[in-house]
C-alpha cells in the first residue's frame, strides 16, 4: 500500500500499541495516520507560526500512551528556540507544551521509560562554551531541571544512551571525549570523566557509550589509543581498560546475554569479555575497509547497521560499501553466515521482526541521492541461516524504515517521493525548460508512505 503525503513530509515513528504513525515536516505540523491504512487521523499544528518552524525531533514514550515532539526555528543562532510537545499516540491531541533552553539542537532528544523523563540537548559551544540539557516530565510536559554542562572548544558531537535498568542518561562528548551520567528523574549530574588519553581535540575522540543492562556497567572506547575501557555507571569508577586493535574508528556493541563487548572496526570485530576486558578474539570482516583517516572511517562505521539479537546471541553487521551482512556467534565471535545483499540496494537498515524469526533488510536513500536511479527493495532473511526468504520492489528511495513490531509491518517514508506521471521534457536542462512557454514545469517528486507486510510478502 502506497499513500501519498503533503509535500515536504519529513520524519516518521510509528507506534504499534496505539496503531499510529507520526510523520513531521518542515511547516511544524505534525501528521497522525493509521499505521495499517496510511489514513490521516489528525493534523496537529504545533507551533503558532507553522511557516517559521521544522519538526526536529519525535519519540515514543512508554507504553505507546504519548508522543513527544520537539519543533525548532529554522534560525539557528543564538537567539533560536525550540519547543517540546506532549501529544496523546491515540488521537493526536496536544497535552502540554514547554520552551527548551535556547540554542541549537545538535542531537536527537533521549526518553527514559523508567523514569519517564525527556532529555533534550542544545549547544552553542562556539558561543558560550557550554551545553544545556533540558529535562521534561514526559507525563505533564512540564520542564524539571536544565542542566548546564562545559564544552569548550568551536563545535562538539554528542550521543545519549539511556540505561534501562537504572534509568540514566549518558552523554558522551564524541569530540572531547568526555562521559556524563545523569540521574534520570531530576538530571543532576552524577559524575563526569574524561575517558581519553590521548589528546582528543580531533572531530571524533571516542565511541559512544554502550551499558551493558545486566551488570550496569559502562563501555567506552577510545579511538586515538585503541583502547577500550569500562567504568561502574553509579561511581563513574575504572573496572579495566584493555588496548583491543591500533587506533582507528570503532563502534562498540555489548551483549547481556554472552557477556560480551563487540569493538567493530573497519575489516575486523574484536570481542572482549565484559567483566575483565580479556581480548576473546578477533574476526576479520570482508568488505568492511577503511575510508581513510579518523574521521572518515568513523562517518563510514556510522552507516553500519548493527543489531544485537540476544534470542540467537549473535551480532548481526550490515555494511553498505560491500553489500555485505555478516551474522557473528555472540559469545565467540565466530562468523555464522556472510551473505551477499543486492548490489542495487544503498544504505541498508537491518531489522528483527517481533518473533524472532526473519531478519529483513531495506534500503534508506543516501543524502543526495538521486531519486530515480534503481528502485530499492526489501530484502527478507532468515534469520536463523540468512537464506533469502523473498524481495519485494518498493519505488524511489526512502529516507526512513520504521519496523512494527506489534503487527510486523514495514513503513517506509520517501519524503525525496516519486514522480509518477511521464516527462516528456526530461531530456531539457531545467534552466532552459523554465523560459519555454511550451514546456510543462518540471514534475515535483510527490512524498509518500509505503506500508508493506514483509513477513507475508504483500504491500
Amino acid at each position: 500500500m502506497v499513500v501519498s503525503l503533503p509535500a515536504r513530509s519529513a520524519g516518521l515513528i510509528v507506534d504499534g500499541q496505539a496503531g499510529r504513525a507520526f510523520i513531521g515536516g518542515p511547516d511544524g505540523r505534525l501528521q497522525v495516520r493509521d499505521s495499517a491504512s496510511g489514513a490521516l487521523v489528525r493534523s496537529v499544528d504545533l507551533v503558532p507560526s507553522p511557516g517559521a518552524s521544522f519538526l526536529r525531533d519525535l519519540a515514543i514514550t512508554d507504553g505507546g500512551r504519548r508522543v513527544v515532539v520537539v519543533t525548532a526555528l529554522h534560525n539557528q543562532a543564538a537567539s533560536a528556540t525550540a519547543t517540546l510537545s506532549l501529544l496523546d499516540a491515540w488521537s493526536g491531541r496536544v497535552l502540554g507544551r514547554t520552551a527548551l533552553p535556547p540554542g541549537a539542537l545538535s542531537d536527537p532528544i533521549a526518553y527514559s521509560p523508567r523514569t519517564d523523563r525527556v532529555f533534550a540537548l542544545s549547544s552553542l559551544p562556539i558561543l558560550s562554551g557550554h551545553i544545556h540539557v533540558a529535562v521534561v516530565d514526559a507525563a505533564t510536559g512540564h520542564m524539571v531541571a536544565t542542566v548546564t554542562l562545559p564544552a569548550p572548544g568551536l563545535f562538539g558531537l554528542y550521543a545519549f544512551t539511556v540505561d534501562p535498568r537504572a534509568g540514566c542518561v549518558i552523554l558522551t562528548n564524541l569530540t572531547l571525549g568526555t562521559v556524563s551520567v545523569l540521574d534520570g528523574t531530576s538530571g543532576r549530574v552524577r559524575w563526569t570523566q574524561r575517558v581519553v588519553r590521548s589528546g582528543g581535540g580531533g572531530p571524533v575522540a571516542v565511541s559512544a557509550a554502550v551499558v551493558d543492562d545486566r551488570t550496569g556497567d559502562l563501555y567506552v572506547a577510545d579511538l586515538a589509543t585503541g583502547t577500550v575501557g569500562a567504568y561502574d555507571l553509579t561511581s563513574g569508577q575504572a573496572r579495566w581498560t584493555t588496548a583491543f586493535a591500533p587506533p582507528g574508528a570503532a563502534r562498540l556493541l555489548v551483549s547481556a546475554r554472552t557477556g560480551r563487548v563487540f569493538a567493530i572496526q573497519s575489516g575486523r570485530a574484536v570481542v572482549l569479555d565484559a567483566r575483565t576486558g580479556r581480548s576473546v578474539a578477533r574476526i576479520p570482516l570482508a568488505g568492511i575497509a577503511s575510508s581513510g583517516g579518523l574521521f572518515q572511517d568513523a562517518n563510514h562505521l556510522h552507516d553500519l547497521s548493527l543489531i544485537v539479537d540476544e534470542r540467537r546471541a549473535r551480532v548481526l553487521i550490515a555494511d553498505p560499501a560491500s553489500k555485505m551482512l555478516h551474522a557473528l556467534d555472540g559469545t565467540s565471535g565466530r562468523v555464522a553466515y556472510t551473505v551477499a545483499l543486492p548490489s542495487d540496494m544503498a544504505r541498508e537498515s537491518v531489522m528483527l521482526d517481533s518473533s524472532g524469526e526473519h531478519l529483513i533488510v531495506a534500503t534508506e536513500r543516501l543524502p543526495g541521492a538521486d531519486v530515480s536511479a534503481q528502485p530499492s527493495g526489501v530484502v527478507v532473511l532468515r534469520d536463523s541461516d540468512g537464506a533469502l526468504l523473498r524481495r519485494l520492489p518498493v519505488g524511489g528511495r526512502p529516507d526512513e524504515v520504521v519496523l512494527d513490531d506489534r503487527t510486523g509491518r514495514l513503513l517506509m517514508l520517501s519524503a525525496s517521493g516519486r514522480i509518477d506521471a511521464a516527462d516528456p521534457w526530461a531530456w531539457m536542462p531545467s534552466l532552459v525548460r523554465r523560459f519555454l512557454p511550451l514546456a510543462t514545469p518540471t514534475p515535483r517528486p510527490q512524498p509518500t508512505l509505503s506500508i508493506i507486510e514483509a513477513e507475508r510478502g504483500t504491500s
